[in-house]
């Protein structure tokens, strides 16, 4: 599978092929086939993205995962819905564990003995 980009390059399926799991986000497949083939998975997606909308390029993601279109259409959840493409939403909110894990501590020393937070 070798698919032509537009621009004169021509994609080439990645060395190790990931299956998408049935029900998994693109999002999430294209994070996983990033790191089976040690890359990050934000230069994968910005890769793939479409220039014109920013959305994932289908066609070239199956290329790139060396599965058909129409198999990746079956697996990912959001493909059935968007018909092809998924929008980027940008980088992922990490929680502050630390404050998180000092309200946890702050809870249990303020429970009474015998009692669960």
């Amino acid at each position: 599978m070798i698919a032509d980009q537009g621009d004169g390059s021509t994609a080439r399926p990645l060395p190790v092929r990931t299956r998408p799991v049935t029900g998994e986000s693109t999002g999430s497949y294209v994070r996983r086939l990033a790191r089976a083939n040690h890359l990050r998975p934000d230069h994968l997606r910005r890769y793939l993205a479409s220039p014109r909308d920013g959305t994932i390029r289908i066609e070239l993601l199956a290329v790139m995962a060396g599965r058909s279109p129409a198999a990746l259409q079956h697996a990912l959840a959001d493909l059935n819905q968007q018909q092809g493409s998924i929008p980027h939403k940008g980088p992922r909110v990490v929680p502050d564990r630390a404050a998180a894990r000092t309200a946890l501590f702050a809870a249990i020393r303020r429970a009474p003995p015998g009692s669960s937070p």
